[in-house]
């Protein structure tokens, strides 16, 4: 697994300072082998608008988008990413990770982007606040299930092993006497 953490130029940055960022995430990203699961978290400046049965983004995004958000939605669609916390429903206060309250302004900027198919399975994706880090970011948090081997199977291979072995060693002792 390769986790990637990310902090992408303002929306209102020059286009030419998006375009080297992007162009760079994009150039690691076709260096992982697809045989790796992938995780890119942080702060992506672009803001998308929920949809429906969509293979990137969830309906549980934000009823508005910004500029950055073609750039983003492109990236994802080249790699076969999913925006992971804009498809689980919470409350606002759960959902947006950036806050500005003197002005009264919020936002999902903060993405947890995953590959379609992994390995893993993503439980749940949220904002958790009370972490105070000196920003306007609040933290978020991803519930990931990777599917471990089961001990029991180990066992029983181990039990199939030791009974092969057990029947070699008689076959063995059979011919000797």
């Amino acid at each position: 697994m390769i986790i990637i953490g990310v902090y992408a130029p303002y929306d209102s940055s020059d286009n030419n300072i998006k375009d080297d960022f992007y162009e760079d995430l994009n150039h690691v990203i076709s260096g992982i082998r697809t045989s790796y699961d992938i995780i890119i978290a942080g702060d992506m400046n672009g803001r998308v608008k929920s949809r429906e049965n969509n293979e990137i983004v969830g309906k549980y995004a934000e009823a508005v988008e910004n500029n950055s958000e073609e750039r983003l939605l492109e990236l994802c669609s080249e790699h076969q990413l999913k925006l992971m916390n804009t498809y689980f429903p919470h409350k606002d206060i759960h959902r947006f990770t950036w806050e500005r309250p003197s002005l009264n302004q919020k936002s999902i900027i903060d993405y947890i982007k995953a590959r379609t198919k992994s390995e893993f399975r993503v439980n749940d994706a949220r904002v958790k606040r009370g972490a105070n880090c000196g920003t306007d970011h609040h933290l978020l948090l991803a519930t990931i299930v990777y599917p471990f081997p089961r001990k029991q199977n180990n066992l029983r291979l181990s039990e199939q092993q030791t009974n092969n072995t057990t029947e070699k060693i008689s076959e063995i002792q059979n011919r000797v006497t």
